[in-house]
């Protein structure tokens, strides 16, 4: 036997171009699987935002049955005269997603709360709730270019 047929050696490994299908089979992949996740995420943090209206309505209603009036006081520090408030220690939504604020008229027999994002929702934009249970949204969810938001808005956002 010669010298160089007994040493032959066999290299173990990927080839380039097997390397390089694996990585564009993972991009593709990715780019489905990313803007799915991104709304997704979206989604969840609206659900934030609607939860915090829907129990401050909630509380709200709870205070009007006792007081025969709303308040538009959301923590002790907005409430300086003591007359009332819903007790919350701030003015932001559980995970700090969304600012609340209530608006009333001057016998504080209405109200309407709203959310709105702190880092910005291009898609909703804020979310509204009154006293008779209207919803409404500021943003263009259903990208029709209706500058007033319209019911497809609010089936897109309020789900």
């Amino acid at each position: 036997m010669s010298k160089s047929a007994s040493m032959k050696k066999f290299f173990k490994g990927f080839t380039l171009i097997e390397v390089m299908v694996v990585v564009a089979i993972v991009t593709i992949l990715a780019s489905i699987a990313y803007p799915s996740y991104v709304s997704h995420v979206e989604r969840s943090n609206r659900s934030e935002g609607i939860s915090a209206l829907v129990i401050m309505s909630g509380d709200l209603e709870r205070y009007f049955t006792n007081n025969s009036r709303y308040t538009t006081f959301i923590t002790t520090a907005d409430d300086v005269d003591g007359d009332g408030n819903l007790g919350f220690a701030d003015n932001l939504s559980e995970t700090g997603l969304y600012t609340l604020s209530i608006t009333s008229n001057k016998d504080l027999s209405i109200y309407t709360i709203t959310a709105a994002p702190v880092n910005g929702d291009t898609l909703c934009g804020s979310f509204t709730l009154t006293n008779t249970g209207i919803r409404a949204v500021t943003g263009d969810a259903d990208g029709d270019g209706n500058a007033n938001p319209d019911d497809d808005d609010l089936d897109v956002c309020w789900r």
